[in-house]
């Protein structure tokens, strides 16, 4: 499996050291601050200063080496409310940032263009908010009664029919526990309304073949650890990243990081260990080594030029 994210960064300065993953984050930060989510975390502190922001508020885009990174906001409403609001909302967003230690964005506030009559887009958007919700707080209620047997979670889907969730966890304890943790999903599922729905469960270590465990690796680091590492590195400016990938295939897992600086670039050597380092530190910390759980990996950091920094 291959997978890449482009970022950018216009050039190096070897003075601006970023802060590393230590200094910004304490240990319970990446779970508490729900490191790896920032649109998320974004929209909900918005949401909770009442500010009127349009469903697909937040556009945090993909990048290449050419853009700029600019975190967008649309706020909806007359002209009116926009200027009235429009510092605070960015403020807001500010603070969100500078809590992570993140400084590589240009926050734009923007007022939304309307496509279609207010009365039909603010009935739609109040079922969608109330839907998604909902889902929120059943996923947690969910997640909890997992962690009470010493199961994770890697991957649910839930809608108004059905519910999948796919648990990792030693086989014999999963057998033993299948029709309780069952009973008690169904329990938490009905108490939210949803009286009609197929839930599945599945350990997907129960089979133990390489297919089984490829999707187990494959399901992990994208939920839990591949944000982590994607926001960090884009978010501070003297990282310098503009790309990410990775690859199971050859092992060890390959974590590749792709920086503005040519390869050869006399502070090209330093920039690299500092990215390696950061990553090291965030795959060790409590919160991810549970998820990392001893898989071999190995960074490489590359140049603009595609050559790796030795």
């Amino acid at each position: 499996m291959f997978f890449t994210v482009f970022l950018t960064y216009s050039h190096f300065e070897g003075s601006n050291r970023a802060k590393s993953f230590e200094e910004t984050h304490a240990p319970t930060d990446i779970k508490r601050l729900r490191i790896g989510h920032l649109d998320e975390v974004i929209k909900d502190e918005l949401n909770k200063k009442g500010y009127k922001i349009s469903l697909n508020d937040i556009n945090i885009p993909v990048y290449t080496p050419h853009s700029h990174k600019i975190l967008n906001v649309k706020v909806k409403g007359t002209k009116t409310y926009y200027n009235k609001v429009k510092s605070g909302v960015k403020e807001t967003v500010s603070d969100v940032l500078k809590t992570r230690g993140y400084d590589a964005y240009t926050i734009k506030v923007s007022r939304e263009k309307k496509n279609r009559p207010d009365s039909v887009d603010q009935k739609n958007e109040l079922k969608i908010n109330e839907e998604q919700k909902k889902y929120k707080e059943l996923s947690n209620d969910i997640s909890r009664v997992v962690e009470k047997y010493k199961m994770k979670i890697v991957f649910l889907t839930m809608d108004s029919k059905a519910i999948t969730i796919e648990l990792v966890g030693p086989k014999q304890d999963y057998i033993k526990t299948k029709k309780d943790i069952l009973n008690q999903i169904k329990s938490v599922v009905q108490s939210s309304g949803f009286r009609d729905c197929i839930i599945k469960v599945r350990n997907i270590e129960n089979n133990g073949d390489d297919k089984s465990q490829s999707e187990i690796k494959d399901l992990k680091w994208n939920e839990h650890i591949f944000p982590v590492i994607l926001e960090e590195m884009m978010s501070k400016k003297a990282y310098h990243v503009y790309g990410f990938a990775y690859s199971f295939h050859p092992e060890p897992l390959q974590i590749i990081i792709k920086t503005s600086v040519m390869s050869k670039a006399p502070q090209a050597k330093e920039l690299k260990q500092e990215i390696v380092r950061n990553i090291h530190t965030m795959l060790q910390s409590k919160y991810l080594a549970q998820w990392v759980d001893h898989e071999p990996y190995k960074v490489i950091v590359r140049g603009k030029d595609y050559k790796n920094i030795e």
